[in-house]
């Protein structure tokens, strides 16, 4: 071909171009009718709105989901080691258990938006609820330490020691009523299948 020539290819016919001396050249491909994955709309690829849909971007792109599988899966599996044998786990390893759930949940929220929001809200929900019940045992475990110290600080000894005793008991009651329940939540999450490792992706 020559400057400013054109050259008809059919579909599905492999193609390239070898350039012959030194001088700059410009290539352009042009798809007509317009490829259906390159054009906008339910059937679009989604690296086409990464910067132009250029390599570059989509290699970012890949780079960027690839880091967010892995961290996923890290934290996913450092939750799943701390919830062996939850039964006889003391506060301090619940606690660790809370704060792995919560650093799984964040690094999800980071880029929730590229996965089936169905799929990324039901295991962000899980993780919600166990984040809640293992908040409210800290709360108590935390309470009990405190309660000496407010004691000791209060002129009527007696009465804030008696009603925090009180009212400690109250949720040590709850707490024990909810233990159950919190096993079980525990053990779905564990048995969830992790959504960032399925093919669905969003598009468009």
């Amino acid at each position: 071909l020559g400057p400013g020539g054109l050259l008809h290819i059919p579909p599905n016919v492999e193609h390239w171009g070898e350039v012959v001396g030194d001088d700059p050249v410009l290539n352009l491909d042009i798809f007509t009718p317009l490829r259906e994955e390159y054009a906008p709309g339910p059937n679009q690829h989604y690296t086409r709105g990464i910067n132009g849909g250029t390599r570059v971007g989509a290699e970012n792109r890949m780079l960027q989901e690839w880091h967010y599988f892995f961290d996923n899966t890290r934290r996913w599996r450092n939750l799943r080691k701390r919830s062996k044998g939850f039964r006889r786990s003391t506060a301090r390893q619940r606690h660790k258990l809370r704060i792995a759930a919560k650093k799984l949940r964040y690094t999800i929220e980071l880029l929730e938006s590229l996965f089936d929001q169905d799929e990324v809200e039901a295991f962000v929900g899980r993780l919600k609820r166990l984040q809640d019940d293992l908040g409210y045992s800290n709360d108590l475990h935390v309470a009990h330490g405190l309660l000496p110290e407010l004691s000791d600080r209060a002129a009527a000894w007696n009465a804030v020691a008696s009603a925090g005793t009180s009212v400690l008991e109250w949720h040590e009651k709850r707490l024990v009523k909810k233990e159950r329940k919190l096993r079980k939540r525990l053990r779905r999450l564990n048995h969830a299948a992790p959504f960032w490792r399925s093919r669905k992706r969003v598009t468009g």
